[in-house]
């Protein structure tokens, strides 16, 4: 019987990495967001057409850059052998050629997936993440690298949970300079070594953390685009905006968003939720070290606090909805270290909320179809869509922190009955009455 039972495990396994698999390559050609894969086709293209290396003005980490060019290089090869691509529609990418530029993307959730079940020791788990709607979402339509930052972030926690403490520093350190929220545990790793007075690991983390930065990082001095990053990455993750000489500060953050209905620029009062973020990130470090200086297993605390901060940076800092995948992992490995089904089980309809209003309210389906036209005009085409979306968005997080923070307690279905019925008072006062 338990060996039957472990071959229809593995059996299901194999089925969900095929279907998750072909459904992110059949969405990858025919969708994707058609400003951001511009920039990075852009780049390639340059690199391969002309030689030239275009990390100056490259929209965001060099890292990316970098993951893209060998992928993108077997793209230039088929080209060579007489493969013919064609444009669809409005899209700025051709349709192979967009699947070349997703694919170290959707490689990354594969390996998130091996992460997660090596992490949890539960295919379960593994199966919520690969599966989830939001995941599928960036990494196969959109074609963002948050999956990439993400798969790097668990391979450090892997790492971290076997006390390889050097690997857990390199592998973090990869993931901050994919996407800087990787930091967050990295830092979290360094306290932890100080509060248990180990000072030989926690100098061999720092100093290889340090060494990954310059190196990552010294092409971008040599080109000057080192304070462009600055101004697009740092402070922006941060909270402090996206510094304009003349506006200020821009305020796009969730709470800015559903109490104002917009973006906030300048220095106004609702400038304030801006600024909670670095504060929140402090208080982030404060409870970690209280509750890991009591324990002598911090592995799940490390995961705790590492969520909390997600959730911090998601609500208060100049949040972009791809920053709300952060969450979906951290939650499934908490939910599953502690028991916590309710947490776990609840990342799902997360995703398939988050994606619904992204989509809907933030984007459009037909943006990421490239045409111009409304597919859902009555859901999407409403006034105070950024309201809808930002008040929808906090439920959910609130939700996501009483599930992290209360006593475990297992998933109900009356929980999504709940989000619906917010999202459904939002959509009629706000977007069919129009109170404001």
């Amino acid at each position: 019987m338990h060996l039957q039972g472990r071959s229809r495990l593995k059996r299901t396994e194999k089925i969900v990495l095929v279907s998750g698999l072909s459904i992110r390559l059949a969405l990858a050609p025919i969708t994707g967001h058609i400003y951001d894969l511009a920039l990075f086709a852009i780049s390639q293209r340059l690199y391969y057409g002309q030689g030239i290396i275009d990390l100056k003005y490259f929209p965001t980490l060099p890292v990316v850059y970098y993951l893209q060019l060998p992928f993108y290089a077997l793209y230039v090869l088929l080209l060579r052998f007489g493969l013919t691509d064609i444009q669809q529609l409005y899209r700025t990418t051709l349709m192979v050629e967009g699947v070349f530029l997703k694919l170290p993307f959707i490689l990354s959730d594969i390996g998130g997936y091996f992460a997660i079940r090596a992490i949890t020791k539960k295919t379960t788990s593994a199966m919520l993440y690969f599966l989830n709607p939001l995941i599928i979402y960036l990494s196969s339509v959109w074609g963002t690298y948050d999956t990439a930052m993400l798969f790097a972030l668990l391979l450090g926690l892997y790492f971290f949970q076997r006390k390889e403490k050097v690997n857990a520093s390199v592998a973090l350190v990869i993931a901050g300079t994919i996407k800087l929220f990787g930091f967050a545990p990295y830092a979290l790793t360094l306290l932890e070594s100080l509060i248990k007075r180990r000072f030989i690991p926690l100098m061999s983390s720092l100093l290889v953390g340090l060494a990954a930065i310059l190196v990552v990082f010294l092409p971008d001095l040599l080109f000057g685009s080192f304070r462009q990053i600055l101004a697009t990455s740092v402070f922006r993750f941060v909270g402090f905006g996206l510094v304009d000489l003349v506006v200020g500060v821009r305020n796009y953050n969730l709470v800015s968003l559903a109490v104002n209905g917009n973006a906030v620029v300048g220095y106004s009062l609702l400038s304030i939720p801006n600024y909670v973020g670095p504060l929140g990130l402090l208080a982030v470090l404060i409870g970690y070290f209280l509750e890991a200086r009591n324990s002598s297993e911090n592995f799940a605390v490390l995961v705790k606090w590492s969520l909390t901060s997600a959730v911090i940076l998601t609500i208060f800092s100049i949040s972009e909805p791809q920053w709300f995948s952060w969450v979906v992992p951290l939650g499934i490995v908490y939910g599953a270290l502690t028991q916590r089904d309710g947490l776990e089980y609840f990342t799902y309809p997360f995703g398939i909320a988050t994606t619904f209003v992204t989509m809907i309210n933030r984007q459009g389906v037909g943006y990421m179809l490239g045409t111009a036209t409304r597919v859902l005009p009555t859901l999407e085409f409403i006034p105070n869509g950024l309201r809808i979306y930002a008040i929808t968005m906090l439920s959910l997080f609130g939700i996501l922190l009483a599930y992290t923070f209360w006593k475990p307690v297992r998933f109900k279905l009356e929980i999504l009955i709940a989000v619906l019925l917010i999202y459904l008072q939002a959509y009629f006062w706000f977007g069919i009455v129009k109170i404001v």
